[in-house]
């Protein structure tokens, strides 16, 4: 948690900075490859997801959001199953919010970034 809020402290002096009229080469082409690299990977992980999702879907026979919304807490062998399918739904659809998020963004990223 302290290296999580101390980066949000860095982030957020760039900002205050970048407000300001500050530029600077270096800081946008660093920044520029940190964002390139953290699309690249959440692409990869979501591509991941997203078969497993269809691994899922094709094992059960129905759409994850189907089996998502008639889960019911309390069901041993539903949760087993859940853990394994439908968690994916999930971390699949925050991948691809955080894709959509970045490629709507200016600076292609940053409220990914934020997020």
């Amino acid at each position: 948690m302290a290296t999580e809020a101390r980066t949000l402290e860095r982030l957020q002096y760039l900002e205050a900075l970048y407000r300001q009229g500050y530029r600077s080469e270096v800081v946008d082409r660093s920044l520029e490859k940190l964002v390139a690299l953290e699309k690249e990977v959440a692409r990869r992980e979501l591509a991941e997801l997203q078969e497993r999702l269809r691994v899922f879907e094709t094992q059960y026979q129905m759409p994850s959001e189907t089996f998502y919304q008639r889960f019911r807490p309390g069901n041993w062998a539903i949760q087993r199953i859940w853990s394994n399918g439908a968690s994916s739904t999930k971390c699949g659809s925050r991948f691809g919010n955080a894709l959509r998020v970045s490629q709507r963004n200016r600076c292609d990223g940053a409220a990914a970034v934020r997020g």
